[in-house]
């Protein structure tokens, strides 16, 4: 089950160029979010076809319509249900995504992100990725007018050269958050036991939990926590439950 939890339905477009961390970065944050991953590639539409994916890859040298089909199709699958569509068109061509994610790295990052998970040798990756740059813009300006060197149009343009992808997932969670598209509904917060003027633990919770440590005070048990003075003089909110059912005193 994700802790997170839907306030609407929900589509997140993330693209950037090979290299970047699309895939990765949109496999995990639908996984965090528990939604699905649109992920239609020629290799789908091979089995759709009946032919091999060397086959497709080679009639689409000449015949557009494969790469239309895969574009369009992510497209209508993504409008279908809440998910995440990472494509290197998904900014431009899912125009009713509710946050727009582009990832950037440069040349030298992408390349040596290929090579470690490709082999092969780093200036002769760094020519085919070059070529292969060129001609993706050029199809995507010949097909669609969408010049993929001009995203403006995104509303989180993400420097991966120095972050994880755990990092750039939860970036995009907390503006998601921040939208009121999503909320938190299971786990921790630390920003809520910094908040809170007492927080009252389990007794089975031990004392060096990490989560304790922003406390500005912890008891062990309500019964004593209430025989002091000093709660007399503060707000206290108690909840307990899981999967959304909470019972609440205050």
């Amino acid at each position: 089950m994700s802790e997170y939890k839907l306030k609407r339905e929900l589509r997140v477009a993330i693209s950037g160029k090979s290299g970047c961390g699309n895939t990765t970065v949109s496999t995990m944050l639908a996984e965090k979010l528990g939604i699905k991953l649109i992920n239609y590639t020629f290799r789908q539409l091979a089995a759709e076809k009946g032919l091999t994916l060397a086959q497709v890859i080679e009639n689409a040298k000449n015949d557009d319509s494969y790469d239309v089909y895969v574009d369009t199709h992510q497209v209508a699958l993504a409008q279908a249900e809440s998910c995440v569509l990472g494509s290197r068109l998904a900014i431009w061509m899912l125009k009713e995504a509710d946050v727009k994610v582009y990832l950037i790295a440069s040349d030298d990052t992408r390349a040596k992100r290929i090579l470690n998970r490709e082999g092969g040798d780093l200036q002769q990756i760094k020519d085919f990725t070059a070529m292969r740059d060129r001609e993706d813009s050029a199809r995507y300006m010949k097909l669609y007018q969408i010049d993929n060197g001009e995203y403006e149009i995104a509303d989180l343009k993400i420097d991966t050269a120095t972050r994880t992808p755990e990092m750039i997932v939860e970036m995009i969670v907390d503006y998601l958050e921040k939208k009121g598209a999503v909320i938190h509904c299971s786990g921790h917060l630390t920003d809520d036991f910094s908040w809170s003027d007492l927080v009252i633990k389990s007794p089975s919770i031990r004392l060096d939990n990490e989560f304790l440590a922003f406390a500005k005070h912890t008891e062990n048990d309500l019964t004593y926590a209430y025989s002091r003075p000093e709660v007399k003089q503060i707000k206290i909110i108690c909840v307990t439950g899981a999967r959304y059912k909470t019972t609440t005193a205050s």
